[in-house]
């Protein structure tokens, strides 16, 4: 990780503000992140989780996207592997993206998750408060984590959510999945 984020600094010169804020709750340590992003007028906010591992170009590769929301293709931390990445169908029903359909490239997509996920701070200030919260979700008959509730935010406000699937990304758990 301090690997990644010194290469980062090196190669675009961009300065960085570390923010880790403690609590249990993750929904409210997301939103804490964010007002501190904004406090120091910060160009983009990156979240990387503690449980993640991901290439020393990973930053980067992200950044390069010149997206507002871009996150990683990686797998839950469950067997079967499970990609945290979902589309909708013309229907507007939700797919799980299985690993021999997941494009090669960049690629829109309904909900991504924010373990590895980069985003660009101009959107919080046309988003409305809270940035990230836990729901129920009746469709799903289940409670929504805080990054789907934020992929929800960000596409009714018309900006897309995006995928990249081109690095290789772990979710640590009882296995690298």
């Amino acid at each position: 990780l301090i690997s990644a984020l010194f290469q980062t600094v090196i190669e675009t010169g961009c300065g960085l503000h570390f923010v880790m804020p403690y609590g249990s709750l993750i929904d409210e340590n997301r939103n804490e992140s964010v007002k501190a992003a904004l406090e120091v007028e910060a160009s983009h906010l990156l979240f990387i989780d503690s449980d993640m591992t991901f290439p020393d170009n990973g930053i980067m590769t992200l950044a390069s996207r010149d997206k507002l929301v871009i996150g990683a293709n990686y797998n839950r931390r469950t067997f079967p592997l499970t990609s945290t990445v979902k589309i909708a169908d013309e229907n507007d029903m939700l797919l799980e993206v299985k690993g021999k359909d997941i494009p090669t490239y960049p690629f829109k997509c309904y909900e991504v998750a924010t373990g590895f996920m980069l985003i660009r701070t101009e959107i919080f200030k046309t988003l409305e408060k809270p940035w990230f919260f836990f729901e129920w979700d009746p469709v799903r008959e289940k409670t929504i984590g805080e990054d789907v509730y934020f992929c929800k935010k960000a596409r009714a406000k018309g900006i897309d959510v995006w995928c990249d699937p081109t690095m290789d990304i772990k979710h640590i758990g009882d296995y690298a999945y």
